[in-house]
């Protein structure tokens, strides 16, 4: 049985599945027995001149698809109608062999609860159209063209003739005047192949409005974690301190000078990945604005250990591993604006950094 579903490349309404199923259907006796009885009437009524042999089987055809169809629950492409029993499709088998000029129209007079049956004839058999459509071609549907050796164009399949061939249009959005393009039947498969992505469309005005970049959230906050960033890290290359100055521990984080540095001589700045973001779990986190930033972003100093520092990703920045003190006598830093530390006094030779802790913030 022909239908729309490819199976191996050839349409097919039944494939082998549904011949097993058949076979081990539950009421396979009864399907036998209906198929049987309406075969034996056909030929009966046959041979007494009561039907034709075309009208007859025909009937006897359509019977068939009915029994087959409830049988295995599928649906024709063929006849949209539906039976609940074997027992309905042999009353409407007994009407219609009973009517041949009405079974015999290629569409029936639908009653209620019943469908509309298309009977496919010989020139639909050998329709172009007809062919094309079951090779997946069908009008208003999107395809790739192949112009020539290196030139391929999506179109959309405007008409089908069975004497003037195939119409494809261009749909590209910025053309004002479309481009058309005729194949041949034969020339469809070589020539044209479905596309199976989105159709070009025109994004509306007001929306674009909303997305440029002088109008996004997104972008901006881009662009003062980018800004801010690169503030930073200026400004630490500014005041680029020699490490090897420095001694660095970790476990926990700690700086101890190796030389003497005057006071305001020693600056360090705080480099890491802002965020616009603030996390709220971290008390540590700093929070920064520079001009030509819309809002602030946040800091959150990287954390100091053995296994960090094996990373690959890691750097080692010195203002963030500077410890923190409550006593007032210990601190020779200070911190004079958002990710920036200068040493308010002289720091002596193998002195250890310390900085005023934070105070706790009130809840």
């Amino acid at each position: 049985m022909v239908s729309s579903k490819k199976v191996d490349g050839i349409n097919k309404f039944l494939v082998k599945a549904d011949v097993a199923a058949v076979i081990k259907h539950k009421e396979r006796d009864a399907l036998e027995k209906l198929l049987k009885e309406g075969w034996e009437s056909v030929n009966d009524q046959i041979a007494k001149k009561v039907i034709t042999a075309a009208h007859g089987y025909a009937v006897f055809g359509k019977m068939c698809l009915r029994a087959v169809c409830t049988a295995l629950k599928k649906k024709s492409d063929i006849e949209a109608a539906e039976f609940k029993s074997f027992a309905e499709i042999k009353l409407k088998f007994d009407d219609d062999i009973k009517a041949p000029a009405r079974a015999s129209q290629s569409v029936s007079a639908p009653k209620a609860k019943d469908a509309t049956i298309k009977v496919m004839t010989a020139a639909d058999s050998c329709s172009v159209k007809v062919i094309a459509a079951n090779q997946g071609f069908k009008v208003g549907s999107l395809y790739m063209l192949k112009i020539d050796d290196t030139t391929k164009k999506l179109v959309k399949l405007f008409d089908m003739d069975e004497k003037a061939g195939v119409t494809f249009k261009s749909v590209d959005m910025f053309q004002k005047v479309e481009d058309v393009y005729f194949l041949k039947f034969d020339e469809l498969k070589k020539k044209a192949s479905p596309y199976a992505g989105k159709a070009p469309a025109l994004i509306d005005d007001s929306f674009i409005k909303k997305r440029t970049h002088a109008d996004n959230d997104y972008m901006f906050d881009e662009y003062d974690r980018a800004h801010a960033f690169k503030a930073i890290y200026d400004a630490m290359t500014q005041d680029e301190v020699d490490i090897n100055d420095l001694k660095l521990r970790v476990n926990p984080a700690g700086v101890q000078s190796k030389k003497q540095f005057p006071k305001g001589a020693l600056k360090l700045h705080g480099l890491a990945p802002p965020s616009n973001i603030s996390n709220k779990a971290s008390t540590s986190a700093v929070q920064y604005f520079s001009d030509g930033m819309r809002s602030n972003v946040y800091i959150t100093p990287p954390s100091f250990s053995t296994d960090k520092l094996d990373n690959k990703k890691a750097c080692v920045v010195p203002y963030w591993m500077v410890e923190e003190t409550s006593d007032p006598n210990m601190v020779n830093m200070e911190i004079t604006a958002p990710c920036k530390m200068i040493n308010k006094r002289q720091i002596k030779v193998d002195e250890v950094l310390y900085v005023a802790a934070k105070k706790a913030k009130k809840a």
